[in-house]
Formats: C-alpha cells, structure tokens, sequence
C-alpha cells in the first residue's frame, strides 16, 4: 500500500474539504437541509492537512439557526483536507523534471502531511549542501513547502591539470586536459576551453587532475620592472614613440611606472601588450 493510498483511507467516511474554510456548499454534501443558505457562507475553518474536525449536530444546528434557518439536529460529520505524505518515487520523478541529466540519491525528505497535489523541486531550490526546497501545489494553486536531502551530480566536461602546476610557470596546451568530471548541479560551470587558459598562470599549486578554475588564474604580467618597453605617446593630434625602462610591471590595462631613457625623468602608461606601453595627455613623457 502507497502512502497516498494509507492516507486517503485514513479519511473515509469524512467530508473532503480542500479549501481553508467549511463553507455551507461543503456542509449542505452531507446536510441536505443546509442546501437553503448561500453556498459561500463560512461555518469554520478546515482543519490542519492529516487532522479530523468533529462537527456535531448541535453545532450544525445552531449555524442554521444564525443564518435564520431552522433544521432538525443532524447526525455528526467529520471534517478532514484531503492530504497524503510524500513518497519516494515521486520525489524522485519531480527532481528528474527539473535535472533530467543529474544522477541522484535520495538521502531523506519531510514527511509531514501535505496537501494532494503535483510536487515540485525547482532548481533555484536545490543547495551546494544537499539540501533541495521544494513545494506541493494545493488545488488553489497555493505552494506548500517540503524539502528533501540528496546527493546529487551531473556529468561536465571540465579542464584539469595535466601535471602539478605551480605559481609562475605559464600554462600551455600540454598542461591541461578536458574530460568529463561529475559536479553538483548548482556548483559554478567549470572552465572547459583550454584556448582561454592557456598563457595564464595559477595563484597557488595545482596538483595534476584537479580543475582549472577561474579564480585559480592569473594572467602573466607582460611587463616586468626592468624590461625595456616600446612607448607609444600622443597628445591632441600628435604622436610619437620611444623607447623608455619599465620601473614597475603590469599586467595588460595597469599603470606602471617607466623612465625615459634618454632624459632620466620618470613617467606613467598603461600595458597596452607584451612589451607595449601607452601613454595620453598629461602622463606624456617631457
């Protein structure tokens, strides 16, 4: 037997109701005389998902009697919200409609009652820890959380290091291999073009298999202090070029500081490429 199937014969022989509120449409299925009153009139509000509500026939009564409605005193009518507790299978179908390409193991999820309807574990709501929020939509479109624990990964193709690589030693295509590596699904997209890495260096050691991330790379300074470097100069409509002595190194789009090496004087430009400076306005060399 399903848990759904163990849930509804948990409420037979009680009235059904899906809404927060009893109105007297809901009461008049089992108390014909109730038919009389507006359909929209409130008696109560429901009870909670996997909770019984005894109504007496003195209470139903008496609610006749404050709509100005005399009835004869009905039998006892018991009150629940269809509800049900979530099964397995079903989890696992409603995280394979949102990761289709993800290979998951279920670890645990809540097992509160809740409401009949489709489960839905969007992929906003699943976490780097395990933990996946989803939600039950009720019959009045209304979402009633629950959550589950997994483990989960898909497979990517991600660039490795082909050897241990350490800081300073500039990467190139022997250095690095693509293959296809499994990740969690909310984890950031690994870099997989080693064209964009290569020419790059890394911030610390990387031990030969582990990733090439973004944030492990460094592009190599392309201007080291002491280099000689072709100095590019214009102002207004002029311009000139020269050869001055790096000072201080860049990277291509930092400041650096050169001496002309002909007068002495210091001045300032900016890493156009290997070995390239520019220098504007102001920062132009006297």
């Amino acid at each position: 037997m399903t848990a759904l199937s163990a849930a509804l014969l948990s409420v037979s022989g009680c009235l059904p109701v899906a809404d927060d509120q009893i109105l007297a449409s809901h009461l008049a299925a089992r108390v014909s005389g109730l038919a009389q009153l507006n359909p929209k009139t409130t008696f109560g509000y429901a009870p909670r998902f996997g909770v019984r509500r005894l109504i007496t026939g003195v209470e139903l009564a008496a609610f006749a009697r404050r709509q100005g409605l005399t009835i004869a005193v009905p039998l006892d009518l018991c009150v629940v919200r269809p509800w049900s507790v979530l099964d397995p299978a079903q989890l696992q179908t409603a995280m394979a409609q949102t990761i289709p390409e993800g290979e998951v193991r279920l670890l645990d999820y809540s097992r509160q009652p809740v409401p009949l309807g489709p489960v839905e574990f969007p992929r906003t709501g699943l976490m780097l820890s395990g933990l996946w929020r989803g939600y039950v939509k009720g019959s009045d479109a209304r979402r009633f959380p629950v959550w589950a624990k997994v483990e989960i990964h898909v497979s990517r193709d991600a660039a490795v290091a082909a050897r241990d690589i350490h800081p300073g030693e500039v990467l190139t295509a022997e250095d690095i291999q693509v293959r296809s590596m499994p990740q969690h699904p909310s984890a950031a997209t690994p870099l997989s073009d080693a064209a964009e890495i290569m020419g790059n260096t890394v911030r610390r050691t990387v031990r030969a298999g582990a990733p090439l991330t973004a944030g492990l790379l460094v592009k190599p300074r392309e201007v080291l202090a002491g280099d000689k470097v072709s100095v590019t100069v214009e102002a207004g409509q002029a311009k000139l070029s020269l050869e001055a002595q790096a000072e201080t190194g860049g990277r291509r789009g930092d400041r650096i500081v050169l001496k002309n090496l002909t007068s002495g004087k210091r001045f300032r430009g900016v890493v156009a490429g290997p070995g390239q400076v520019k220098v504007e306005g102001d920062d132009a060399p006297n």
